[in-house]
């Protein structure tokens, strides 16, 4: 069976890195992202979700966060960059587009 590609490639990453606007070693930064990875893959095992589905949420889903603290609107940001993306830096069926 043929490897999967990526949605996460580096001209991505260096988009959202140099966007992000708090510290990417901090609480929210890119450690964080990795664990979150990490642990979506875990919890995913034994499931039919796309592995490329949770690595671009990891990476994705804190990336237009304004501060460490509450920040309720992190998320519609995220997706609002999300949508952004799509068709430049990100290919996505509307369908996985919808559900991150």
């Amino acid at each position: 069976m043929p490897e999967q590609s990526t949605y996460v490639t580096s001209q991505l990453l260096r988009v959202i890195a140099a966007e992000y606007k708090l510290d990417p070693e901090g609480i929210h930064g890119f450690a964080h992202w990795a664990r979150v990875c990490e642990f979506g893959h875990r919890l995913a095992q034994g499931t039919t979700v796309d592995s490329r589905l949770i690595e671009l949420f990891a990476v994705v889903h804190d990336c237009r966060r304004h501060d460490d603290g509450h920040d309720a609107e992190h998320g519609p940001r995220a997706a609002a960059a999300l949508q952004s993306w799509q068709g430049k830096l990100i290919k996505l069926p509307q369908a996985d587009l919808e559900s991150l």
